[in-house]
């Protein structure tokens, strides 16, 4: 078993442990490459082969065990991560830093979906606001899929991996591969990946509309020398068919489309510069919904169209001054949603437009940060950081009307709507904000480490809180759905305090956060409330309020023996509306993990509980508050097995059982319901045996 020295553990990390279910494997001992988990400010490094972690929907999926990281699920994969209570905008999610938005105001392609987690070599979890360089809105957290970048090699050389998995429940397949060849100052690489799914079942024995179809595939090219200078140019694509999302209005007929990538590291020799990073993309996203593809209507037949384009910039500066290195660092982010709702009486004319739902609306973020850690004294370091940030946005459509309205209603077009619900229409806007961070870290002599982080961040309102306008009349209920075009941007004052200890077989690591938000956005049913002129409880609408959010992380890990550890977790997040005294709606109940994993000969065993207690800080009412959570919700504890087995140096085999109880239970977080702004809750999968294998050549 691969152990991790103290003086690596302590340069990787300086708070606690992280841990996901995985072993460790001896890098001599094996070629089989590597997936590393890295999750800051409560971390460890742990480092596991796809093979040991249990094949996964996506990469919010993935990400489900790690302290402090939940998912919405609202369908087989497009789970919805949450980090200490905050997801969606308030967290950043990067693809070899690319930044991929979802294209579908549904959230029917978030953008973790688009991560294939076999394809993967590392994960980068921040939790909390950690850092100015992360770019901005980055306020809950940033997640990052990464692959490495291969090393210069004067001689030929090959690499491949191959895999393959299916999971009984649900039929699902997965397969990919993925190769690279290089000589020199070049490498070129690529991939590929399907993976098909049909309705699983719940524990209850009930099918759930959870199949999709999804494809990945891309390649890149990297030049490089023998100082590890590099330029790396990527491009992929990925396509999601027949998607079914059970309780929504809609299912997903097509989601996906095409990412173009460059980055580079440049180290100068330069007396100023100790190194040049450069991050730079363009995404182009597409997604088509719909009520009759993929299910039965007898009805007026609804289609929404919908698409994201998304440019992203980024250089690095690291800068010696006096002897202490500053990271300067330039952002660029240029994002436009586009979507328009149409309607016919046959699937071959569904062509009359109903709807302008996203009118065009372009947000434009320019940023400058500066950031320094230093030693202060011995053993303790600072760091200082300050961000500034300009956000322009502006609407293309928001006075086209479109063909026809609803049940003989006149056309609306989305200012008409902002100004029924809200009294304004929609204008261009201009805001800065100021972000700054100060972090304090101290290694303790007895191999503790304690730190504190105090932040201010902001995070400018996203297309669908700034100008959603997706009309909807059902049942004679008025249950729209409707940005509001004068909204506020957010500002998190967060406080954070952590420390971690090592012992000669043991570790515990704890950290706690509070995050004061002053003009939170909140989804809020349409109540006539301040800022809202629209009394219709079962509308959606988004208006400005004061939060708060605080909780804690734990997590410790024992070497019992040298064939024997124990894994655990534990993480609670605590909202509240400071404006009404009331609980905020949508946040993750006090959950966690315990795992016990042994080795015994060539085989590794690991036994896991995924366990989530009671939530009964909830917000049912929409005649009182935001009506967003379906109810409380019931503890449960469920319980999975894995074992995998090296067939050769090279091939590792993984067999295993979820929910090995067949336990019926759902997640607390829901998902929204595009045609009349329902909440939906969906079931967890039951019972599910699954194998895996994957070569490494």
């Amino acid at each position: 078993m691969k152990k991790l020295s103290s003086a690596r553990f302590l340069a990787l990390t300086s708070t606690a442990l992280v841990s996901v279910m995985a072993s460790h494997v001896h890098a001599e001992e094996t070629k089989i490459e590597e997936v590393v988990v890295f999750a800051y400010p409560v971390i460890i490094e742990n480092s596991a082969t796809p093979v040991e972690a249990p094949p996964a929907a996506d990469g919010a999926d993935f990400l489900r065990r790690i302290p402090g990281v939940s998912a919405g699920r609202f369908g087989g994969h497009s789970l919805e991560p949450y980090i200490r209570g905050l997801s969606q905008t308030q967290l950043t999610v990067l693809h070899d830093g690319a930044l991929q938005m979802g294209s579908g105001p549904n959230r029917m392609d978030t953008p973790s979906t688009y991560a294939t987690i076999d394809l993967v070599d590392q994960v980068i979890v921040h939790r909390g606001y950690q850092s100015v360089l992360n770019g901005p809105s980055a306020v809950g957290g940033t997640i990052s899929y990464e692959r490495n970048i291969p090393t210069y090699n004067e001689n030929l050389w090959t690499s491949a991996k191959l895999g393959a998995s299916y999971e009984g429940n649900g039929g699902v397949e997965r397969a990919f591969g993925r190769a690279s060849v290089g000589k020199g100052s070049l490498v070129a690489e690529g991939w590929y990946s399907i993976h098909d799914a049909d309705n699983y079942q719940d524990g209850d024995g009930k099918d759930v509309r959870s199949a999709f179809k999804d494809k990945a595939a891309g390649g890149s090219f990297t030049f490089l020398d023998p100082a590890n200078n590099y330029l790396q140019f990527t491009y992929s694509h990925n396509k999601m068919t027949d998607a079914l999302f059970p309780g929504a209005g809609m299912d997903s007929v097509l989601s996906g489309g095409d990412t173009i990538g460059v980055k580079g590291l440049f180290a100068p020799e330069s007396s100023l510069f100790e190194e040049v990073r450069l991050i730079a993309s363009f995404a182009d996203t597409d997604h088509v919904m719909n009520n009759f593809a993929l299910r039965t209507n007898a009805g007026m037949l609804v289609e929404t169209k919908t698409s994201s384009n998304t440019y992203n910039a980024e250089l690095e500066f690291d800068i010696n001054a006096g002897g202490e290195i500053s990271t300067l660092a330039i952002n660029y982010r240029d994002i436009t949603n586009n979507g328009t709702r149409y309607t016919g009486m046959m699937p071959s004319a569904v062509n009359v437009s109903t709807g302008i739902v996203w009118p065009e609306i372009n947000t434009q973020q320019y940023g400058i940060a500066l950031q320094q850690t230093r030693a202060i004294a011995n053993d303790v370091n600072l760091t200082m950081g300050v961000r500034s940030d300009w956000t322009k946005v502006s609407f293309g459509r928001e006075n086209i009307a479109p063909d026809m309205g609803l049940m003989g209603m006149m056309p609306m077009t989305a200012n008409m709507l902002y100004n029924q619900f809200y009294g304004i229409s929609a204008t261009d806007v201009s805001e800065h904000a100021l972000s700054g961070l100060l972090k304090i870290e101290w290694q303790t002599n007895n191999n503790i480490n304690v730190y504190g982080v105090v932040s201010r961040s902001n995070r400018t309102a996203d297309a669908t809180e700034r100008g959603f306008a997706n009309q909807m009349i059902m049942n004679g209920n008025n249950s729209s759905w409707i940005g509001n075009p004068g909204i506020a941007s957010e500002n998190h004052n967060q406080f954070e305090v952590g420390m971690l200890k090592i012992g000669s077989n043991w570790s515990f690591g704890f950290s706690a956060f509070l995050d004061m938000v002053d003009d939170f956005i909140l989804r809020d049913s349409a109540r006539g409330q301040d800022g809202i002129v629209m009394t219709a409880p079962m509308a959606d609408v988004y208006r400005n309020i004061n939060a708060k959010i605080m909780g804690f992380e734990m997590q410790t890990q024992w070497q019992i023996s040298d064939n024997v550890s124990l894994h655990g977790d534990i993480a609670y997040s605590y909202g509240q509306d400071r404006d009404r005294g009331e609980p905020l709606a949508q946040i993750p109940p006090l959950q966690g993990n315990i795992i016990l994993q042994t080795n015994i000969a060539d085989i590794s065993l690991t036994t896991g509980m995924r366990f989530a207690f009671d939530q009964e800080r909830v917000d049912t009412n929409p005649m009182m508050g935001t009506g967003r959570d379906l109810s409380t919700d019931t503890s449960y504890a469920v319980f999975d097995i894995t074992a995998h087995y090296d067939l050769s140096d090279a091939v590792r085999l993984q067999a295993g059982v979820r929910n090995l109880l067949d336990l019926q239970y759902a997640d607390h977080l829901n998902r929204s319901n595009l045609l009349d702004a329902t909440e939906v809750q969906v079931n967890e999968p039951g019972r599910s045996a699954y194998a895996k294998i994957v070569a490494s050549f």
